[in-house]
């Protein structure tokens, strides 16, 4: 993911190198590992909050099989 400004960006696999640069308060959601973070992109720790949103884009996005915990 390059260049974005708001919204969420959900990977199901893993995910490649500099993940996230040029990215302003969008939200990440990956599943497998990734390479490196781009410049200013934070891991943080998954919350319950989180996982209830998650859930949510999935099952909006009619996602089947997958559960976000």
């Amino acid at each position: 993911a390059f260049m974005a400004q708001s919204g969420n960006l959900v990977v199901l696999g893993d995910a490649g190198d500099a993940l996230g640069d040029s990215i302003y308060e969008a939200r990440l959601f990956v599943r497998g590992k990734v390479g490196s973070l781009g410049a200013d992109c934070i891991a943080k720790e998954m919350r319950p909050e989180h996982l209830e949103f998650l859930q949510g884009l999935l099952d909006r996005a009619g996602v089947t099989g997958v559960k976000a915990a």
